[in-house]
């Protein structure tokens, strides 16, 4: 990949062509009718088809980030940035695929700065936080776009690294741009995450399930479960924290009383991570 454009990582999502930065605020497509993306001011360039506003809301990426200024999933972040380091050599390219607001992506582009690092999500929202917080922690090579994970805008075979942490996994795409020796880590819920909070909401607090969106048929390099406990301190913090999960959605209005006016919330925390390989 060009080390001083490495924005041409880009394929148009309109026409198929390759992208270049113009003028350090345009991403351009070399069709002979080209296609023009502006930047925005924060650094991203929004290469959604999609004409309706998705992906997660202003509030969920508020929560997200609220949340996250103390660090609180520090060890999945660690081995993030482990897995990244082991598996990406110096210029080779990697993508975040639902990157959201950037706390793992910017973790793993400022420890590989030789590196460059792509974040797609379909919230505005959130790849606009991203970008500001890597021109913030000078995060190094990093872009982020909104898309589709269903339909990103590269050309096959251009990462050496796919991470996708909690969200959802297009196996085809995922390997369609990673190039053969590639590798794939998913980052998922462990049984017991969160149990702490959905004692306190729940009568019945019930383990997670294995997620069902795993890659079939590809080669498993290993997988790996990390728990930790943390302690969320704070009434905003812990709203933030259930804000940003799927039991906000599912929980009664009798359930959520149950957070008002806590101020600390102590619960395990607990990842799965799936680490797999393109053959060669």
């Amino acid at each position: 990949m060009d080390s001083v454009n490495f924005m041409s990582g880009y394929r148009c999502p309109v026409c198929g062509g390759r992208m270049s930065l113009k003028m350090g605020k345009s991403l351009v497509c070399d069709a002979k009718k080209a296609h023009v993306f502006d930047l925005a001011r924060s650094g991203y360039v929004n290469l959604s088809q999609k004409q309706s506003a998705t992906g997660d809301s202003k509030e969920a990426v508020w929560a997200r980030s609220t949340f996250f200024e103390l660090d609180p999933y520090r060890s999945l972040r660690q081995e993030l940035v482990r897995l990244s380091q082991t598996y990406l050599a110096p210029g080779k390219a990697a993508l975040d695929a639902g990157c959201g607001e950037g706390y793992y992506t910017n973790a793993m582009a400022s420890a590989c700065p030789d590196s460059f690092f792509f974040g797609v999500d379909l919230s505005k929202y959130a790849v606009d936080h991203a970008a500001k917080e890597a021109k913030r922690l000078a995060a190094g090579r990093v872009c982020y776009a909104v898309a589709s994970v269903s339909d990103l805008p590269f050309y096959d075979r251009t990462f050496s690294l796919v991470t996708s942490v909690f969200a959802p996994c297009d196996e085809e795409e995922f390997f369609r741009v990673l190039e053969p020796g590639g590798v794939l880590v998913l980052a998922a819920a462990g049984p017991g995450h969160l149990l702490g909070l959905k004692r306190l909401l729940y009568e019945h607090p019930y383990l997670n399930e294995e997620r069902r969106d795993l890659p079939q048929d590809r080669q498993l390099l290993f997988k790996k479960r990390i728990s930790d406990r943390i302690e969320v301190e704070g009434e905003e913090r812990i709203s933030a924290l259930f804000e940003m999960t799927p039991y906000f959605w599912r929980t009664r209005e009798a359930d959520r009383e149950k957070l008002k006016g806590l101020q600390t919330l102590q619960t395990e925390v607990e990842f799965d991570l799936y680490v797999y390989q393109k053959d060669t």
